[in-house]
């Protein structure tokens, strides 16, 4: 909420929110969830998706702080597990003891840093 009152007059300057919850998941690909994306942008980032086999365009899902961006008129990116957002309402692992390295995979963030830095660098 600190940020909002701080910054409540500068969303317009902001080009995308890129949004990193429950990424890196064992289980299945990394989603990158797509949101008001402008056209152009839209399909640069579904460009960089389909270079990465780990990476799959997600379903939309609202739990997440991308959301309160989208509220000021911010384009959003939620890049999660596609597991995790299968089975948001089911999941007994966020923030929880099972919310732990345990059940990382650090080879699906490394190709989530490599495809958020592809995305950035060719904005």
């Amino acid at each position: 909420m600190i940020y909002i009152s701080a910054n409540k007059n500068n969303f317009s300057e902001i080009l995308l929110n890129i949004n990193i919850d429950g990424a890196g998941y064992k289980e299945g690909k990394s989603a990158f969830s797509l949101f008001d994306l402008p056209d152009y942008l839209l399909q640069h980032a579904r460009r960089v998706i389909s270079q990465y086999s780990g990476i799959t365009e997600g379903i939309q899902w609202p739990q997440g702080d991308h959301s309160i961006f989208l509220q000021y008129g911010v384009p959003a990116i939620a890049v999660s597990s596609k597991w995790f957002i299968d089975n948001i309402s089911d999941q007994n692992i966020t923030h929880t003891p099972k919310d732990n390295t345990e059940i990382v995979d650090c080879k699906k963030i490394v190709e989530i840093s490599m495809a958020l830095n592809t995305l950035i660098r060719s904005i």
